[in-house]
């Protein structure tokens, strides 16, 4: 795993034999008072000014390369240092941004524009920090934060868990671990480990099918971390935690949103025991990316009738609002639309 920022940072102080202060006084001039251009933080010697400057560069490790803007959200177009490129998403209503915690992914969903990409690479725990960064400096964001972007992000475990130590850190950011959702397909190790080390993060589990011989059609993952295994995991993750998990379900046309669906949905929540009440379901709708997947999205009346299955047997649902389709920032259409390259 690469150095974090203030790693960097330490080691540059050390060098120079400077008090232990000085490192709180920049991760304050980065983190409170958003200067991100250390040759700006006047309250250092100019000669320690200009040797971070030359050693780091940039204190943002992100380029903008583009920015679209929709009627309910933007999307930025970001490029790392070395090139790889990732979309991030602000909404323009109570405020929450999206972030990626890859450039690209390696999971292979077949309804997931970001899959068509591959995994170009694992962000480092700044490229994903600096997300948030960006639009608390470029935005006045103060708002949720999602780990909802490219790529699942406990599959890029060492570099979220420190991008969360930082985010949650008071001498940093200092988010409420209540105001920062996680989803994930079902990565088993991270969720134990995030039960443990975040109980409070909102947790989300991107289901799509109770089924799982259809499961692991739709999502090769379920191969490698079975659904009842998967069920049982966030079964003990409620045990420990005494919060919502929250399960999204992407309403397929003609694949997963049959009463047949909704009815093996409820059996496996009604069965999960004493905080089986603690399962909240989010239906999402389909959005359309690039034609690369043979999917549409359910009609009003399948949607309509699957809603009153789940509401008749005392389930927990949200439909869920969308944001940003008209600029491809919707969930699931996060993707570079040309073949990824670095730039």
């Amino acid at each position: 795993m690469e150095k974090t920022r203030a790693e960097k940072i330490s080691e540059i102080l050390d060098s120079l034999k400077e008090p232990p202060f000085r490192l709180r006084q920049i991760l304050f001039a980065i983190y409170h008072e958003k200067i991100l251009d250390f040759k700006q933080m006047s309250n250092l010697p100019l000669r320690l000014r200009q040797t971070l400057a030359e050693k780091l560069g940039a204190v943002l490790s992100l380029k903008v390369v583009k920015v679209s803007d929709g009627s309910l959200a933007k999307k930025i177009l970001f490029a790392t240092k070395d090139g790889a490129q990732l979309e991030t998403v602000i909404t323009k209503t109570k405020p929450f941004v999206c972030l990626s915690s890859m450039s690209g992914c390696n999971l292979g969903c077949r309804f997931c524009s970001t899959a068509s990409m591959g995994l170009v690479k694992l962000l480092t725990a700044d490229e994903i920090i600096d997300q948030v960064l960006y639009f608390e400096t470029i935005e006045n964001f103060r708002g949720h934060i999602t780990f909802m972007g490219m790529g699942e992000p406990l599959l890029n475990e060492a570099n979220v868990f420190s991008a969360l130590k930082i985010l949650t850190d008071k001498n940093a950011f200092g988010y409420g671990q209540r105001k920062i959702s996680l989803s994930t397909v079902g990565i088993i190790p991270g969720i134990i480990r995030l039960g443990k080390e975040f109980p409070q993060i909102n947790l989300a589990f991107s289901l799509h099918s109770p089924f799982s011989q259809q499961r692991s059609k739709l999502m090769p993952v379920n191969k490698l971390y079975p659904l009842e295994k998967v069920m049982s995991a966030l079964d003990h993750h409620l045990q420990i935690t005494k919060r919502k998990v929250f399960i999204a379900y992407l309403m397929l046309n003609n694949v997963n949103d049959s009463l047949k669906h909704a009815e093996g949905l409820v059996k496996m929540l009604e069965t999960r025991g004493k905080y089986s009440y603690l399962y909240h379901v989010n239906l999402i709708q389909f959005h359309s990316n690039y034609e690369r997947f043979p999917f549409t999205q359910s009609s009003p009346e399948k949607l309509k009738a699957f809603s009153n299955f789940l509401s008749a047997h005392k389930v927990n649902f949200t439909l869920r609002k969308s944001f940003g389709e008209d600029i491809h920032a919707a969930c699931g259409q996060l993707c570079l639309k040309n073949k990824p390259a670095l730039l």
